[in-house]
């Protein structure tokens, strides 16, 4: 940050890729929801809001089913119907629109499922405070591919996570912080802890103050790829001491980076690719933290 302003450097390798980056999306959804709804009442806090089978009476709090994608903890439901649901509170074209507006990536294809059917096949969003429907489902099936580039997902991630630090044309156009807060929390319990796995390797834990990791991983053998793949994108913040003679004016340096990295292995062993794609992930996302913290990127 330079007089006050977020600057920042990107680097990438094939980034504009479009491929299948298998559940990494899933967060796609939860944003594009959010977008609307503020835009329909900027107050609405999407934390006061019920998904619920159209016409239906109950429901169940948003941060409770965008936690449940990320955790797979099958409370609910699972994560697979959970992120179709999502999905279907936007037509496939719709969706896919808004994502490759808010990315610029015109090539994106975003009209896929995840493999189950959705928990709710006809959901509408309704405001307990204002006691309305704020977003119905426009009742079409979503079929086709979910293919993006790690491009994709760094930005999204990243403009989510900076929202309140970057220009005005440069963030969602009507996502507010109280609701965008909601599904930054339910990302901090994704499975996947590649960035804590780096910081303990590295000795860092002891030294960190005030991490934050926000990610969404992805896994899935493909069948035309013949081959194991990996997907982890991710948002890390956090600062460590100053070397005491570096800079007497502060006592910490801040560090915030977005990355999205993927693994693949092809043995024709499921179970011996698996092994090895996790080994990796862990290896390069603890190789990209020690670049950061040591200067080197």
């Amino acid at each position: 940050v330079e007089n006050g302003e977020l600057k920042t450097r990107w680097l990438g390798r094939d980034a504009f890729i479009n491929r299948q980056m298998w559940s990494s999306t899933k967060f796609i959804p939860l944003l594009n929801l959010i977008d609307r709804a503020n835009g329909q009442v900027p107050q609405t806090d999407i934390d006061q809001c019920l998904v619920r089978e159209a016409g239906r009476q109950g429901g169940f709090p948003f941060n409770d089913l965008a936690a449940g994608i990320m955790s797979y903890d099958n409370r609910i439901a699972t994560s697979n119907s959970l992120a179709a649901m999502f999905k279907h509170f936007n037509t496939p074209a719709g969706l896919e629109k808004w994502t490759r507006d808010m990315t610029g990536n015109r090539q994106l294809s975003f009209q896929g499922r995840y493999g189950e059917i959705p928990f709710i096949q006809h959901p509408e969003l309704w405001d307990r405070k204002s006691r309305r429907v704020l977003i119905k489902s426009p009742m079409e099936d979503h079929r086709g591919q979910n293919l993006v580039s790690t491009y994709d997902l760094t930005r999204l991630l990243t403009m989510a996570s900076w929202h309140w630090r970057l220009p005005r044309n440069a963030i969602f156009s009507s996502v507010q912080t109280h609701s965008l807060e909601s599904v930054l929390r339910a990302m901090g319990v994704d499975t996947a802890r590649y960035v804590d796995i780096a910081l303990d390797t590295l000795g860092l834990s002891s030294d960190v103050k005030a991490p934050v990791i926000l990610s969404k991983s992805g896994f899935g053998r493909s069948d035309e790829r013949d081959r194991t793949e990996l997907t982890y994108s991710a948002l890390v913040q956090f600062a460590l001491p100053r070397p005491s003679a570096s800079d007497p004016t502060a006592s910490h340096q801040n560090y915030s980076f977005g990355l999205t990295l993927i693994a693949a292995e092809q043995t024709g062993n499921g179970n011996q690719e698996a092994r090895f794609v996790d080994a990796l992930m862990a290896a390069e996302v603890t190789e990209v933290v020690k670049r950061v913290v040591t200067g080197q990127l």
